[in-house]
């Protein structure tokens, strides 16, 4: 998932927006990994409903941490 600052010019987010997300996202139960602007999720082949809405819910702690 790529981060943008700008929808309209597609402009990157700064890199420690992304580290942040990815802290809080972390700190909401879910490992995700940042590369840049982008967020990479790696989630098991074998997974339950339960834990795609951690997955979720700790996407949008992260995005509302930085938002």
């Amino acid at each position: 998932m790529e981060l943008v600052a700008d929808q309209e010019t597609k402009a990157p987010i700064d890199s420690k927006l992304a580290i942040k997300m990815q802290k809080a996202a972390y700190q909401a139960c879910a490992l995700i990994r940042v590369s840049g602007p982008n967020v990479i999720l790696s989630p098991s082949l074998i997974i339950e409903e339960a834990d795609i809405d951690i997955t979720l819910g700790a996407l949008e702690a992260g995005l509302k941490a930085i938002s």
